[in-house]
């Protein structure tokens, strides 16, 4: 993470997620009220929720099984 935004590697090949393509809230809860109201889009849409559960028993699954997992090997 840098003033750029966020260095990833997405199949081998890495980019920046650009900081400044996200509309920025004063608070969470702000953000929350305003895309409700549709003041906003929704700044974490729910595929966003589901790659970090995804990534979350990836790394449960890595830890017990003492190796690297695939995202894509993964039942969701």
């Amino acid at each position: 993470l840098d003033e750029r935004g966020l260095r990833l590697i997405e199949r081998g090949k890495p980019y920046v997620l650009e900081a400044s393509r996200y509309p920025q809230t004063k608070s969470p809860d702000q953000g929350f009220v305003d895309t409700i109201l549709g003041r906003c889009e929704n700044p974490a849409p729910p595929i966003c929720g589901l790659r970090v559960a995804q990534l979350t028993d990836a790394i449960y699954k890595a830890v017990s099984e003492g190796k690297p997992v695939k995202l894509r090997d993964l039942k969701v």
